[in-house]
């Protein structure tokens, strides 16, 4: 079984799938009390390391930001505190899922892509759009 993914590198792979860097998203956001952007670019790099709990105010203002998932955030942050065991099917690189899969230029989703043959067990999953950057990077 693949490692699971914490509800911070969650955020993280959702912000880098939209193309936003945590300098993007600083500038973007505004914060209670106000901070310098400085400050917002240490804040979300300890949001996304695990660092600094995810609050509701945060999933909102993030949400705002990028596209992610709040069920599969919930779920995540649930295992991490050892309350759920069963975990999400996410794409190891991007960190999309069947509740918010990444969307093409055309309005076409992903897929799973298939598990090579021969892959361990612990073979993490990509989508098909990762899995076509993957191979054309090759």
């Amino acid at each position: 079984m693949p490692d699971i993914m914490s509800p911070g590198a969650y955020l993280a792979k959702r912000r880098r799938a939209a193309g936003l860097s945590i300098d993007d998203v600083a500038a973007m956001i505004g914060s209670d009390p106000d901070l310098k952007e400085a400050d917002r670019r240490t804040w979300l790099a300890q949001i996304e390391a695990d660092i600094t709990p995810i609050g509701r105010d945060i999933v909102t203002t993030l949400r705002h930001t990028f596209p992610f998932s709040i069920a599969i955030l919930t779920w995540l942050a649930a295992i991490h505190m050892l309350c759920f065991e069963e975990h999400p099917f996410l794409c190891a690189q991007c960190g999309c899922s069947q509740y918010d899969p990444c969307v093409g230029a055309d309005g076409e989703t992903c897929a799973w892509a298939p598990v090579p043959s021969g892959a361990p067990a612990t073979h993490t999953p990509l989508c098909t759009f990762c899995q076509m950057e993957t191979s054309h990077a090759a």
